[in-house]
């Protein structure tokens, strides 16, 4: 990222890029070497694992440097804000981008992605984290908006620029793209509070089975608000472990989100949750339209990675997994929880590989790509 915003009218002048190693410790003027990614950055992040969970500082995050007559091709985002709300700068969108595989088999993208970048014609490069091919969540391309979409209104502001042989490292700094981000490549984040001890290990999140490690947000400053979604890659070790019997209950582990940030094992909560061995279900219990609980039948669960999300709208909670038909749940969401990931089980480990949170519109626009244009 560099000091000035690049526009697309403006000719294009060079400045020191973002995201490239920095193995000396040293960078150019204006950019220090991040001890976490050992890459040349605007700012160092910490050693714990990332900066606080705050909205993205959209200003420098439009500062990436990027010079499009670099590139061979680009496609055009279409975004359509149909809710009655504006979509502000800094707010999360995710592009829809199942082309990926066959541009990287064509040779029009890098096996790496580093030359598939998101650039506003007039808000400049994006920091954007791609979800890749053969992956369990949707491929999609996600970056933060540079400026605001009014409610009811279409932005063609963005496009995906691809075909850029000599592409150093893009710029990928998940805390620019959402509020929550954790990918565990480092420490686990000061943004999380922890109970226990639970570890990273091999780029994941570890809850130890035989334990009780927990990691929450606190909910007042988060920055996720009522209309949210939280998701995350998971899996558990051993799907017939034993639950723990705990002061609260006997539980086995639970993911999504809970009352406002401590640990207690307590309603309210918005979860995806193990009952039982072998099994997993979404679940709400909260006022107004929940307060018995509301619990559908529950499905089975492997040892397999999963995509999990759950996205809280003002009447309705729906929960996605591995992107099939949601599970809808009608209630009056209006109080914001913390996130929350939870195990109990007695022997088995739960793993997390990444998690995100996000807010939103309702309902969420409308994104699509157009074709493919020759640069």
């Amino acid at each position: 990222m560099v000091a000035a915003l690049l526009l697309a009218s403006a000719c294009y002048s060079p400045h020191p890029q973002a995201g490239a190693p920095c193995p000396d410790n040293v960078c150019p003027t204006g950019l220090v070497c991040s001890p976490v990614t050992h890459t040349c950055e605007t700012t160092a992040q910490n050693p714990d694992g990332g900066g606080p969970d705050a909205p993205p500082d959209v200003a420098a995050d439009a500062n990436v440097d990027a010079n499009t007559s670099t590139f061979l091709h680009r496609r055009r985002v279409t975004i359509h804000n149909g809710s009655g709300q504006v979509m502000p700068a800094g707010m999360t969108v995710s592009v829809p981008f199942g082309v990926l595989a066959t541009l990287v088999s064509a040779g029009k993208a890098k096996a790496d992605f580093s030359d598939v970048r998101v650039i506003g014609d007039n808000v400049g490069e994006r920091d954007r984290i791609i979800d890749p091919p053969g992956g369990v969540a949707p491929v999609m391309v996600s970056f933060s908006l540079g400026a605001p979409i009014a409610a009811n209104a279409t932005s063609t502001e963005y496009a995906i620029y691809y075909s850029y042989a000599n592409a150093g490292a893009a710029p990928a700094n998940g805390h620019n793209v959402f509020p929550v981000y954790d990918d565990f490549s480092g420490p686990i984040s000061t943004a999380w509070l922890k109970n226990d001890a639970p570890q990273v290990t091999g780029g994941m999140l570890v809850l130890r089975g035989g334990h009780t490690d927990a990691i929450t947000t606190t909910a007042s400053a988060d920055n996720i608000p009522v209309v949210s979604a939280v998701e995350l890659v998971a899996k558990v070790q051993d799907t017939n472990s034993n639950p723990t019997t705990q002061p609260e209950g006997t539980f086995y582990y639970w993911f999504g989100y809970q009352h406002t940030g401590d640990f207690s094992a307590s309603e309210p909560w918005v979860v995806w949750i193990a009952r039982g061995k072998g099994g997993i279900g979404a679940e709400q219990k909260s006022p107004v339209g929940c307060e018995a609980g509301c619990e559908p039948a529950p499905g089975t669960q492997d040892t397999a990675f999963h995509y999990y999300v759950v996205a809280r709208n003002p009447g309705e909670t729906r929960f996605f997994r591995d992107g099939a038909v949601p599970i809808t749940i009608t209630v009056q969401n209006t109080e914001d929880y913390s996130l929350m990931v939870r195990n109990y089980m007695a022997t088995s480990d739960l793993d997390v590989d990444w998690i995100r949170g996000r807010a939103r519109v309702n309902p969420d626009p409308t994104v699509t790509t157009g074709p493919e244009e020759n640069l």
